[in-house]
């Protein structure tokens, strides 16, 4: 009888475990902007954006980050919630590939340490983007006490974007059906996966999606016999 009380409540911990509902702060309103932002560098400006329900930021340094706290009383439990998903989209500046960041501390790592921090893409388009990370990939466990994106890193002149939300999802499914969710798109696999390591991990065991549908897409030639794609960054 004891065996059998022990074996439903595992399996009760383990349903709580796998349906941890979504936590998703959306910037809809300039209350929940100014709730969010707890702490910001000099090198970004921001605002709400009243037209299109937006935390606005634009870069006017090279360390442009916005931060959040959490409540000592109601930290992210970084065991739970393993995944992020970051949708935004650039408002003015930035037309090429560049990286931005997430950093964030716990009870078991501090600011700055490895472990503590990331980079991104930016693809540096003007439509909506969801960027999945898999937080467990770096040293993130206990609790969550602050986390912080910075939309771009380094990049030269003035970059700003219009962020919609930050959610943290238990699942790599629940992220995926999120970020499906908010752009109306299927994920099959993370739109963006910047974990080496994964990446090689899936490709051993051959679950990286094949997608018909890539081409090279930015020249006007026809590729012949004769060309290499990859010789001018094609397909990169």
């Amino acid at each position: 009888m004891k065996k059998i009380i022990m074996l439903m409540l595992a399996v009760l911990i383990l349903t709580v475990m796998a349906s941890a509902e979504v936590i998703t702060y959306t910037f809809d309103t300039e209350q929940k902007v100014e709730e969010w932002v707890t702490d910001h560098s000099k090198d970004v400006e921001f605002s709400f954006d009243s037209e299109n329900k937006g935390l606005l930021a634009k870069s006017i340094g090279n360390d442009p980050y916005i931060s959040h706290s959490f409540p000592e009383d109601k930290p992210l439990d970084g065991n739970t919630y393993k995944y992020v998903v970051y949708r935004f989209k650039v408002v003015d500046g930035l037309p090429y590939l560049a990286n931005g960041q997430f950093f964030f501390t716990s009870d078991t790592i501090k600011a700055g340490k490895p472990g503590s921090y990331t980079s991104f893409q930016n693809a540096g388009k003007s439509t909506w983007q969801e960027v999945i990370y898999d937080l467990s990939s770096l040293s993130w466990s206990g609790n969550i006490k602050m986390f912080r994106f910075d939309h771009v890193n380094n990049a030269p002149g003035s970059v700003t974007v219009l962020v919609h939300s930050i959610s943290f999802t238990s699942t790599e499914a629940e992220a995926m059906e999120l970020a499906a969710a908010l752009s109306g798109k299927t994920y099959v696999e993370p739109v963006w996966e910047f974990n080496t390591y994964k990446a090689v991990e899936r490709f051993a065991a051959g679950n990286l999606t094949y997608d018909p549908n890539a081409k090279c897409d930015h020249h006007d030639h026809h590729h012949g016999e004769d060309h290499a794609c990859g010789e001018h960054g094609c397909g990169s």
